[in-house]
């Protein structure tokens, strides 16, 4: 199947609209009665959604799933174009993920894992262009970990044990009363603390990284998060890049995700509407009322809402959200990465 999201190019069609997915779902819908009630409506079929809807189904429950798109999986999807499994959002698992894992090993998708790494073909150098006047620099995948390294250590290194003492355990952020200092602290203010100590490449190359990793911008990215990123990658580079870049599916995000769904499908208590964006959500009198942009309403006792925050104030609710979920959604995530 074919989602309407993305594009493809070949020389043979050019550039089209969709990519095919094996999260597309057909029929878009299964729903026999509009009219009856839900024990709980799910809103959004991203890994969030499809887990609720699976963990209510299975307890029992009758759950109605509403999705905008055509597909599940939200922004961690994968396509299936001339049988390569390119990912569209999210890519890259790691057994040090324990709720990733947790449902990996559920599904025995265990030993359905790859590397992202190959310089066996293409492109097998780093380039590094700073905007500066000099050309760029092209290096070797070893010099260009080294710069990374050296720069790392360098802005995590408060303590004089590259932060194993400010931040012992990574799942306890504030063990150690010290890291709260940190909390106010943007990494654009940590790197101008340690600005004499970088090679100008060196700090191109850490800003880089820093970028990528929190999709924000230096003023945005807290310090102290990065901390935590540190501290949960084991206080090393290696560690990072193992955690957080190089492990993927053989089969890609969708093979993944549509597990959840067929789960949650399989108990017979999940009904469920694609292509259904929502315009408002309604709760009174003990019944919550949703409806969709096209006009179509359904009934149920809860709602579970996993709209991305960015899309969050084009639905209508009604009691209104808090104040502060009012002003989360109208900043939107800092997230910039396209």
């Amino acid at each position: 199947m074919t989602s309407r999201d993305g594009y493809q190019w070949t020389p043979k069609t050019g550039l089209v609209q969709g990519v095919p997915s094996i999260g597309v779902i057909s029929p878009c819908s299964n729903i026999k009665d509009s009219n009856r009630t839900w024990d709980v409506i799910v809103v959004g079929a991203g890994y969030c959604g499809l887990t609720a809807a699976r963990d209510a189904a299975i307890a029992g429950l009758n759950v109605l799933l509403i999705e905008a798109r055509d597909r599940i999986g939200g922004r961690s999807w994968s396509s299936n174009i001339d049988g390569y499994p390119f990912e569209m959002g999210g890519t890259w698992v790691h057994w040090g993920q324990p709720h990733v894992w947790r449902e990996i090993s559920r599904y025995q998708m265990r030993n359905e894992l790859e590397s992202s790494f190959d310089f066996s073909r293409g492109v097998n150098h780093f380039q590094l262009r700073t905007g500066e006047e000099e050309e760029s620099r092209i290096m070797s995948h070893a010099e260009e970990d080294a710069l990374l390294i050296s720069g790392l250590e360098k802005l995590v290194n408060v303590d004089g044990e590259m932060g194993r003492k400010i931040m012992p355990y990574a799942h306890d952020t504030f063990h150690n009363p010290d890291a709260r200092k940190y909390d106010t602290m943007s990494v654009r203010d940590r790197i101008n603390e340690i600005a004499a100590t970088l090679a100008p490449h060196e700090r191109a190359t850490l800003e880089a990284f820093v970028l990528l990793c929190s999709c924000g911008t230096l003023e945005t990215t807290s310090f102290l998060e990065f901390l935590h990123w540190w501290a949960l990658c084991g206080y090393t580079y290696r560690g990072c890049l193992d955690l957080l870049i190089t492990h993927k599916f053989k089969g890609g995000q969708s093979s993944f995700a549509i597990k959840f769904f067929q789960e949650a499908l399989g108990t017979g208590r999940l009904s469920y509407a694609f292509n259904s964006p929502i315009k408002s959500v309604v709760d009174e009198d003990g019944k919550v009322t949703l409806t969709t942009r096209d006009g179509r309403s359904f009934g149920g006792r809860r709602l579970i809402c996993t709209v991305p925050l960015n899309v969050l104030n084009t639905i209508s609710f009604h009691p209104a959200l808090d104040e502060k979920r009012i002003a989360a959604m109208n900043t939107g995530h800092v997230n910039q990465c396209v």
